[in-house]
């Protein structure tokens, strides 16, 4: 159910953000929670979050007592912890990575760094330099409740999920434009 919902709130933010562009809409200073709110929506890391971390948690096959009672506490108390914190990651990687397209993109008036930037009345590279101090944080959280988990197989899931996921949008040229700013061939890989 959840999967749905994270695909039914995309399609809506894609309307809403037409929307906003087509009649003109501006960030005001009262809306404190607008570019969070559209962030969440847009960043569909929930849908991420579920598939590579909680899913292979909730097959049956994959528990590993009996009754799987001990799966479901190591779930609800180890794994499902991390979930907003991968989610916070996914979306301030996307934003992070997203920055220079939205830059050289002025109908991107609804992403969550541009508008920020609006609403706090600072620069854009402002929001860009604190976002990226956030994910370097974000990131320790995220290793450390996978530690605490005492799995080497979780903490070895996130580390490949954050190396996967940045490695994917690093290669993922047209959205990103990251060729456009560091040549051809300048993704070599590893990247954490």
């Amino acid at each position: 159910m959840t999967c749905v919902t994270v695909v039914v709130r995309f399609v809506e933010v894609c309307l809403l953000e037409h929307e906003l562009t087509e009649s003109g809409f501006q960030i005001e200073p009262e809306m404190q929670g607008f570019p969070q709110h559209v962030r969440e929506k847009s960043g569909i890391a929930e849908a991420y979050t579920l598939m590579v971390l909680v899913a292979p948690h909730l097959v049956p096959q994959n528990y590993s007592s009996e009754d799987g009672k001990a799966d479901h506490s190591f779930f609800y108390n180890k794994i499902y912890p991390l979930i907003p914190e991968i989610n916070a990651a996914v979306d301030k990687i996307n934003d992070i990575l997203s920055y220079y397209k939205e830059f050289e993109d002025e109908d991107e008036c609804m992403a969550y760094i541009s508008s920020t930037a609006k609403l706090k009345q600072i620069t854009t590279y402002e929001v860009l330099d604190d976002l990226m101090d956030e994910m370097v944080e974000t990131r320790k959280n995220c290793m450390a409740i996978a530690e605490r988990s005492g799995s080497r197989e979780v903490v070895a899931t996130v580390a490949a999920f954050f190396q996967g996921y940045i490695s994917f949008h690093f290669t993922w040229n047209s959205r990103y434009k990251l060729r456009e700013l560091f040549g051809d061939d300048w993704f070599a890989g590893d990247c954490v």
